[in-house]
């Protein structure tokens, strides 16, 4: 096994993919009753849906998490990929807290030297609960205090 194979390669569920395609799938259930009451397809509703679900598609099958022996690398289908030597990881935090912003209320920030702002912010809600544990296993300097894949309070 070389150095770039990866030891840990994770991608979207499949249940992100359902629930995503279920969107367009309404449009086309909404361009079957057109089809019923009028006896022709709407062709615009019809492409806005197909296209609406090959976005989505190739969204939730394009992003993956790759963990080699010295390096992780999150892809990601419409930015560039990032990555950084397992050695430059100076903190892994898993956070699981919902926050008013911009950030995954279920995320893994991580940070490189003494920064205070993380380098880079991986969602973890669209993978599957084990592939993010077998990741955990993995990942140098990682702190988990705390980390649930609920947001439920304990009172």
């Amino acid at each position: 096994m070389s150095r770039t194979d990866p030891i840990v390669k994770i991608k979207q569920s499949i249940s992100t993919l359902l629930i995503f395609g279920s969107i367009p799938l309404l449009l086309l259930v909404l361009d079957l009753l057109v089809w019923l009451k009028r006896g022709t397809i709407d062709q615009d509703l019809l492409l806005i849906s197909i296209s609406i679900f090959l976005v989505l598609f190739m969204w939730s099958r394009g992003e993956t998490i790759i963990l080699t022996k010295d390096r992780l690398v999150h892809r990601k289908f419409f930015v560039p990929h990032w990555e950084i030597g397992l050695a430059d990881i100076a903190k892994c935090t898993a956070i699981s807290k919902f926050e008013i912003g911009a950030r995954p209320p279920f995320r893994l920030e991580i940070y490189s030297a003494q920064k205070e702002k993380p380098d880079h912010v991986i969602n973890l809600k669209p993978f599957r609960r084990k592939d993010i544990n077998l990741l955990f296993t993995r990942l140098p300097n990682l702190k988990t205090d705390g980390f649930t894949f609920t947001l439920m309070s304990k009172d």
